[in-house]
């Protein structure tokens, strides 16, 4: 025999039971709606809030149509830009500078017979321009110092220093 009063009861009881738990939830929704000041076809349960982000936001923000339609011309207009170049018409500069660099790079690690890339050594000129940069820098310090030393008040001997 099974312990469960719902196996036990007859059709007419059954539909009887789910009656009254339809006028129950109906009186519960008329209940709520008086004392949260709603209609009173107000729904069985309520759906729930969406999550709040951690600036207070809540949900996804939207964006408006005019905005969408701005940001579909934009990226329109930088990819046509793109296919321009590619098509054979006016590169970008800046597709012209990588370009440049890329072939630069290429040639310079173009490997030799014995499948290495030629080691890069600095030009002689090159190195006398930082060499000279070098000095002109630590001169500038040299009188920054210099000059600082001769307008600044003298100090004070400290406790070592007195007699």
């Amino acid at each position: 025999m099974s312990t469960n009063p719902v196996n036990n009861l007859t059709a007419a009881q059954l539909r009887a039971a789910a009656d009254l738990r339809d006028q129950i939830e109906s009186l519960e929704a008329k209940l709520l709606a008086l004392l949260s000041g709603g209609s009173a076809a107000a729904p069985r349960a309520a759906a729930p809030a969406p999550a709040k982000k951690k600036d207070g936001r809540k949900g996804k923000r939207a964006l408006s149509p005019e905005a969408l339609e701005r940001i579909r011309a934009g990226q329109a207009k930088r990819w046509a830009k793109v296919h321009a170049a590619k098509d054979g018409g006016a590169e970008p500069k800046r597709a012209k500078k990588k370009a440049g660099r890329k072939a630069k790079a290429a040639k310079a690690a173009a490997p030799t017979a014995s499948g290495k890339a030629p080691k890069r050594k600095m030009t002689a000129e090159g190195r006398a321009r930082i060499q000279a940069a070098v000095k002109a820098r630590w001169a500038r310090v040299a009188a920054e110092k210099a000059a600082a030393a001769g307008s600044a008040p003298k100090k004070k001997a400290g406790k070592r220093g007195r007699k």
